[in-house]
Parts: C-alpha cells; sequence; structure tokens
C-alpha cells in the first residue's frame, strides 16, 4: 500500500512537467490533397445591371446544399465584386445569386482550377 501511494504522489507531482514538455504526438488535421494556393473565385456584378445582388452562394457541385450565404449584411451594386478564396479547388462550382427583385440567377457546373482567378459576371 505504502508504494502505491508513492506512486500517486510521483505522477501527481510529474504529469505537469510531462505535459508541458512536449513528448506527446501533435496530429495536424490537414487535408493533404488542398494546395497550398487556394483559387479565387470573383462573382461580378455587371455595372450595367439594373439591380443589386442581395444573396450569393457558392459550392462546390458535389454538395448537397448551398452552404451559408456569402454576403451576409453587404450587397453587390452594379459594377461590385465578390472575391472568394476557395481552398477546395480543381472541381466544379455552383453559383446562385438573387437580386433585390427576387430574380434568381443560377450558373452550375462552373471549373473552379487551383491557383487561377475565375470570374463569373451576372448582368440583370
Amino acid at each position: 500500500m505504502k508504494r502505491s501511494k508513492v506512486m500517486l504522489r510521483l505522477t501527481v507531482l510529474l504529469m505537469p512537467l510531462w505535459l508541458l514538455s512536449g513528448c506527446f504526438i501533435y496530429v495536424e488535421d490537414n487535408d493533404p490533397h488542398i494546395p497550398y494556393v487556394p483559387a479565387t473565385l470573383v462573382i461580378h456584378n455587371d455595372i450595367d445591371s439594373w439591380g443589386d445582388i442581395w444573396y450569393a452562394y457558392a459550392a462546390p457541385s458535389t454538395a448537397s446544399s448551398w452552404g451559408n450565404e456569402l454576403l451576409g449584411a453587404d450587397v453587390l451594386y452594379p459594377g461590385d465584386d465578390l472575391v472568394l478564396d476557395i481552398y477546395e479547388c480543381d472541381q466544379n462550382y455552383d453559383i446562385s445569386v438573387e437580386y433585390d427583385d427576387g430574380t434568381v440567377i443560377e450558373d452550375w457546373g462552373v471549373w473552379v482550377p487551383c491557383g487561377v482567378t475565375t470570374y463569373v459576371t451576372y448582368l440583370h
């Protein structure tokens, strides 16, 4: 019994030193297939457009939903750009924009290559 109490005390005393020593394995949860140079996707509301874009979505074509709305409280006025860094590149994206009058325009299968800027222009 006396020996187990000594071991317990040693363990309690040495545990903080062990944790601070860095003697444990760190595993980084990065996919090695994601490139270091992302793609850039630019959603452009054409200067000649008759309306403002209130909502914008972009998702990989393989996704089952649009995901989060990209503009938040912002609005794309005619001539404005929404610039997105895309880390899941070298694949097709579906893009949807909704104008202030409720008109929705969707582009399906827009190729977004890594390390390149892809422009998608909308005119309403």
